[in-house]
């Protein structure tokens, strides 16, 4: 699975997450987290600006989510 960040957002450095492993940051640069058959391979694009994420696999039963953090750019103030 992959996502684009939105333009206006930059992706935080090492706030990739699986709930599967927890607290256990993500990689940003293709290394595998986890222990078998739970391993997650993750990498941060910033050339593409995408963040990437691919399970070995998904036991049956078995659920859980990817995250990571992005900052958003403070808009502009209004023109007077």
């Amino acid at each position: 699975m992959s996502d684009a960040i939105a333009a206006g957002m930059t992706y935080v450095a090492g706030s990739g997450r699986w709930s599967v492993t927890g607290a256990t940051a993500l990689s940003d640069s293709g290394a595998t987290t986890g222990t078998a058959p739970n391993t997650i391979t993750s990498t941060y694009t910033a050339g593409s600006d995408t963040f990437a994420a691919t399970l070995a696999q998904v036991p049956a039963g078995q659920s859980g989510t990817v995250t990571f953090q992005v900052n958003v750019a403070a808009a502009p103030p209004p023109a007077c």
